[in-house]
């Protein structure tokens, strides 16, 4: 994967935010927990060696560009999708 600007891997980035549910695990008790999601958050930049606002961004990044892909695969495999390119 490309990385224009960011001094971190996207991979590298992924498994730190593993490390962490409460930032992506929606039944996870502190799923809610505003202080516990930034010190997660703290927890991912320190690892990365980054900015707490740049880890945020490309994550977020990453998280729109897969639900993007999603839909077009989904789109893609409809029944009245017609034939593909």
């Amino acid at each position: 994967m490309e990385n224009s600007c960011e001094e971190f891997r996207d991979e590298s980035l992924l498994e730190a935010i593993f490390n962490c549910p409460p930032l992506y695990k929606k039944d996870c008790a502190d799923y809610k927990s505003h202080l516990k999601k930034e010190n997660c958050w703290q927890q991912v930049a320190s690892s990365l060696n980054a900015d707490v606002a740049v880890v945020k961004k490309r994550f977020k990044a990453l998280r729109e560009k897969y639900h993007r892909e999603l839909k077009l695969e989904s789109l893609a495999t409809r029944s009245d999708a017609g034939a593909s390119h």
